[in-house]
């Protein structure tokens, strides 16, 4: 069981001195440290447990429970629905449907919906939701087809295909995507503004466009010999309105609006649900720079996008918008500091735990966060349940009101459950100088055993000079992953100092725990510099005239993802560099001065085979690989494949020019500052990735915990863009 509220140490664990002496073999450790990650707290009523722990799943997008019985339906992104039965004990699988063939992953794109028909046990009809692949027109088709189940309703038949919609997206993001039945009875359907920064296609507010909307449909007597094959409820708010074209059409408009809209105003509605007992439908929609929102959606009514994203009126909207715009604001909204993609969830009705009781959960896919939300929705009050979680693309709902998240980042599936029989543990040291981490007369100085290391090409962090170290358990060893990343063992402990000028500021630990999961601290330094104390969420203090932003729990998850392998600066090619010696002041190379502390789970090989970033502050080296030595070091933590990073682009060292997917490539947030690609050569103005660094605002990259401009880093990447005289 993996209980999961706050990121602590149990202290008398971290505390605890690992006995025995560094060996000759490999993984053996060093220096003997107190400096050892433990277990975590549980001080929730919530924990999670794996669903099916002998079970994978690939890129698993969504759940749906089956009508009756007690068996899921998980859909996997790239177009596959598997069958299983409801338990822990399940170890197989069978193939609902394969329509990989017709589903394009392109960006946010996939198979990303599926809903039973209400009269399913009886027709055996199936809905998907699924992106195809661009023609004339579209990057994208957003599609509804339905299916028929076989008698035995095993499977679905791919040849009983009927395409009911089908709508084209102008880029690659915001599709949307989700579909489910109303307690009415009629098909929803929910669909972004089609991609592009601040709606500029102005989708979100135009009623005589799909796009931006949650469309309502009457499925329940198709007629296949026309277009559409569908009614329209009369209560929808342009019901009467049928003096629209094909919806099959790329530039289908409604003039005095689409009759298939049931609410607009929408940025990009990812999951929503109807409350099972209210028939309340409650959404997510994703924000942009600043804000991520919960709606209830009303027929009829508009949701504010591109003029408001959630209360905070669009200055940047390139649309008009009256002051008094009659919209309806969110139940609930939350900023930057605490997530950056919503994942709507569901009212909780189940039995399990009673104190969720008819509270809205829902999820932040980012940060990781999951929460409770009380109702009734008039004055929520909102608590944190899950903290450090991210890549949850969906919750789920079992017959019995029990929820689920499915997790596209590890591709698991967990179960919420009461965490009555956990017993709770002691919160996480307060100061550093607890932490076992830390001298403790002078918790500037590291514990003993600690291994400091070096950087090729540091993470710019406002100017702040850094220092750095780790620990590993006795008998473990760090793993080196084919692709050069390290795995460090269950307990280490990694600690970085932040420096501003002489005064030390910010002490962060990053540790594995006993569960296995990563999770983040801060520590802030008083102004004597004699300790520091942990900080349970961000705070921006200013120093020198400088702002500093100190991260919170899940803001260190947002950097240090799953795709990165965790940690981010320890790995083969930042630490493959000459350093001094400490045992003779001599010159060695780093790699070879940690193996010979036993630190790696096996020898490694001749160091001159391994890759090597350089210095990019160093003007005398070659641009194009001080450039790239950059972006792997600020960029690629989120820009590679399955990052949280959006668009295509892969900012990792060891692919070619090509395989980054910048240049001349068009972004999927639409242009930015100006800019229309993410790398025009020879032109930093056309130039998205120059653009983003060199700006201090809201689409600043990195985005998180800086408000400096590298100079030396942007006259870089200037330098490099205008070296480039055509794309490969």
């Amino acid at each position: 069981m993996r209980a999961i509220n706050v990121w602590v140490f149990i202290t008398s664990l971290i505390l605890a001195a690992c006995g025995g002496s560094a060996a000759d073999t490999p993984g053996t450790g060093t220096i003997p440290t107190g400096c050892v990650a433990g277990a975590r707290a549980n001080t929730s009523s919530v924990a999670l447990v794996r669903a099916f722990p002998n079970l994978n799943f690939a890129s698993p997008i969504a759940m749906i429970p089956a009508p009756s019985g007690n068996r899921f339906y998980v859909v996997e992104r790239a177009g596959v629905v598997k069958a299983v039965e409801n338990s822990p004990t399940s170890t197989t699988t069978t193939t609902f449907i394969d329509i990989t063939a017709l589903v394009s992953v392109v960006g946010e794109g996939g198979l990303l919906g599926m809903a039973f028909d209400p009269q399913y046990v009886n027709n055996g009809f199936v809905y998907l939701s699924y992106t195809g692949p661009a023609r004339t027109g579209a990057v994208l088709v957003s599609t509804i087809a339905r299916y028929t189940a076989n008698a035995a309703r095993t499977a679905l038949d791919p040849a009983s295909a009927v395409i009911l919609l089908e709508v084209d997206q102008p880029y690659t993001n915001h599709n949307g995507g989700s579909i489910a039945f109303g307690n009415d009875g009629y098909l929803y359907f929910g669909l972004g503004d089609g991609g592009d920064a601040n709606d500029t296609a102005q989708n979100g507010q135009n009623i005589a466009v799909l796009l931006g909307k949650i469309l309502r449909m009457d499925v329940s007597n198709l007629v296949l010999t026309r277009n559409p094959k569908y009614s329209i409820p009369a209560t929808n708010p342009f019901a009467l309105n049928l003096s629209r074209g094909s919806p099959f059409a790329t530039s289908a408009r409604c003039v005095g609006g689409c009759p298939e809209i049931f609410a607009w105003g929408m940025r990009n509605p990812w999951r929503f649900s109807f409350d099972r007992q209210t028939g309340a439908l409650w959404a997510g929609d994703v924000g942009q720079y600043n804000y991520e929102e919960i709606d209830v959606i009303s027929v009829g009514k508009n949701y504010g996008w591109g003029c408001y994203e959630a209360t905070r009126f669009n200055t940047e909207y390139l649309g008009s918008c009256p002051a008094n715009l009659d919209h309806v604001a969110p139940v609930l909204q939350y900023g930057r500091a605490e997530g950056s993609t919503v994942t709507g969830g569901y009212i909780y009705h189940g039995t399990a735990i009673p104190a969720l009781t008819g509270q809205y959960i829902f999820s932040d896919f980012g940060s990781g966060k999951t929460w409770a939300v009380s109702t009734p929705y008039t004055n929520p009050t909102r608590r944190t349940l899950i903290d450090g979680v991210p890549g949850v693309a969906s919750l789920a709902e079992d017959a019995a009101g029990e929820l689920y998240l499915i997790n596209i980042y590890n591709n698991q599936i967990e179960k919420l459950v009461a965490a009555n029989n956990t017993p709770p543990t002691p919160a996480f040291p307060r100061t550093l100088s607890q932490t076992g981490c830390a001298n403790v007369t002078d918790p500037k100085l590291p514990a003993t055993g600690m291994l400091a290391y070096e950087l090729n090409a540091a993470l710019w962090s406002d100017g702040a000079i850094k220092k750095r170290w780790f620990a590993l358990p006795s008998n473990s060893g760090i793993q080196v992953e084919a692709n050069h990343d390290w795995s460090y063992p269950i307990g280490s402990v990694l600690r970085k100092d932040f420096y501003l000028g002489p005064r030390i500021i910010e002490t962060r630990l990053f540790a594995r725990h006993s569960d296995g999961e990563w999770a983040g601290y801060s520590y802030e330094w008083n102004v004597n510099q004699t300790e520091a104390t942990l900080l349970d969420s961000n705070k921006q203090v200013t120093i020198n005239n400088q702002v500093w932003t100190y991260p919170s729990p899940s803001q260190c998850l947002g950097c240090h993802s799953m795709a990165a392998g965790h940690t981010l600066g320890p790995e083969t090619a930042q630490l493959n560099r000459d350093i001094i010696d400490p045992s003779n002041g001599g010159t060695i190379n780093q790699l070879t001065y940690l193996q010979g502390k036993n630190v790696f789970s096996s020898t490694l090989p001749d160091v001159t085979t391994l890759p090597r970033l350089v210095d990019y502050a160093n003007p005398a080296l070659d641009v194009t690989a001080r450039a790239r030595a950059y972006l792997h070091a600020n960029c690629s933590n989120c820009h590679q494949p399955n990052g949280p990073g959006r668009g295509p682009m892969d900012a990792r060292y060891s692919g070619t020019f090509a395989q980054m997917n910048i240049c001349n490539n068009l972004p999927t947030a639409g242009n930015v500052l100006g800019a229309t690609h993410l790398l025009t050569p020879g032109a930093i103005a056309d130039s998205i990735l120059y653009q983003r660094m060199h700006d201090t605002g809201t689409t600043r990259m990195p985005p998180l915990d800086t408000v400096l401009e590298d100079t030396v880093a942007t006259s870089l990447i200037a330098d490099w863009i205008n070296s480039i005289n055509a794309c490969p």
